[in-house]
């Protein structure tokens, strides 16, 4: 997004936003409190780092909290909650499809015409792996967002609509297989196994008192079988791929990365360096620690490997250490408080008899997205994970909703 979308966004979730908190009150709400105090201490960590500017106040870390609050106001405000949340699956997703078939076209192209600057952007095969929107995972983030939004309509929806999700399903773990992205891979596994566990818990547990031990392991195997077998299959888009470039482009080969869940290709240690030297930079002063580098900062993450000084990161590949990095530990403890008042109520209707599946898979949906924020910055950090981001915050909006509602 340009400076100029992001303006024009951030001005139309701040009209929404003030609309929302002061017509309906929610200033005198603990969340509202909350999220004007990680603002303001984001506010005042500007000015200790660069002294009083506007700038702050254009940026685009201001810009994007404000698309994100309006989208979490609006599923706590509207009157049909249910019905805002299947319209905006619909939207997420339409977009999502159109940038993953975009991206693999693209793709595909540069396999017989070569690859230009632009295809970076666009889509292009880079090392073995499906890169748009400048890597991989970034594109991977859009396609565990595909998928996300995709499983929320499913269980949402009939008709014909659950073939379009059906559809959107396979192009986002068709696609997210060739970026080779485990961590999305892995979240989207958790929210599936999320779901089968849900499930199976409000029909064999239940009220039963016979072979309760019995009926709690088989749910929670069921859980632990969905979840590898989505894992594994992320590999067969690959062999799927080639295959089909072999049919129809006459013997063209392409070398594409494999990529396990558990293979040990140094990727895991590298982010346990990252993180080390992550923690190390948040404790330099006691400006850092509290209040952090500031978001107007350009600061990246160095000393992350013995003896390579020059590399340099641009995040801590942790949403959590990346906040802790940027907003100091008042604004890690303020999200942290917002995650878990949130986290309560989704964890409850999980286990919820009564309760509906479209309530579990919220639920699923948003514990996946955060389990992909263990090892990337999602989807507290507004930058390269708005795909993410955005969903996350509608399904939060809803179960501050239910929690009020039921209080």
């Amino acid at each position: 997004m340009t400076n100029i979308l992001y303006m024009a966004g951030g001005l139309a979730g701040l009209v929404i936003v003030l609309y929302c908190v002061l017509r309906r009150q929610l200033y005198l709400n603990s969340d509202t409190v909350l999220f004007s105090v990680f603002l303001l201490f984001s506010w005042i960590s500007a000015i200790a780092a660069f002294g009083i500017s506007l700038s702050f106040f254009c940026s685009k870390f201001i810009c994007a909290w404000m698309m994100i609050l309006a989208v979490y106001y609006a599923s706590r405000t509207v009157p049909d909650s249910v019905k805002l949340l299947r319209v905006s699956v619909l939207a997420i997703s339409v977009a999502d499809f159109l940038i993953c078939l975009s991206a693999l076209y693209h793709a595909t192209q540069t396999l017989f015409i070569g690859i230009s600057p632009a295809s970076v952007v666009t889509g292009c095969f880079r090392n073995g792996r499906l890169c748009a929107l400048r890597n991989a995972n970034s594109f991977g983030f859009v396609c565990a967002s595909l998928l996300f939004v995709s499983i929320l309509g499913l269980v949402s929806t009939k008709g014909v609509r659950k073939i379009y999700y059906i559809v959107a399903a396979f192009l986002g773990w068709f696609c997210l297989g060739l970026t080779g992205c485990r961590t999305g891979a892995i979240g989207v596994a958790a929210a599936l196994g999320i779901v089968t566990f849900s499930s199976g818990y409000r029909r064999f547990c239940g009220d039963k008192k016979d072979c309760v031990i019995f009926r709690y392991l088989s749910v929670t195997a069921a859980f632990l079988l969905v979840m590898i077998l989505a894992a594994e299959s992320f590999l067969l888009p690959k062999d799927i791929y080639k295959g089909l470039l072999d049919i129809f482009s006459q013997g063209t080969m392409i070398e594409l990365r494999s990529r396990r869940i558990l293979d040990d290709d140094g990727t895991f240690s590298s982010r346990t360096y990252i993180w080390a030297s992550c923690i190390r930079s948040c404790f330099r002063s006691i400006r850092h620690f509290l209040l952090g580098v500031s978001t107007l900062s350009k600061e990246t993450i160095g000393d992350s490997y013995s003896g390579h000084h020059e590399i340099m990161e641009a995040h801590a590949h942790n949403t959590f250490l990346e906040i802790m990095r940027i907003h100091g530990f008042s604004g890690l403890l303020i999200l942290v408080a917002l995650i878990v008042t949130w986290g309560i109520t989704a964890v409850k209707s999980l286990f919820d008899r009564e309760g509906s599946l479209g309530v579990s898979c919220l639920a699923a949906c948003a514990a996946g997205i955060l389990i992909i924020g263990i090892a990337e910055p999602v989807p507290l950090i507004y930058s390269s994970s708005m795909y993410l981001t955005i969903p996350f915050f509608m399904i939060c909006g809803h179960f501050e909703r239910l929690r009020r509602e039921k209080a």
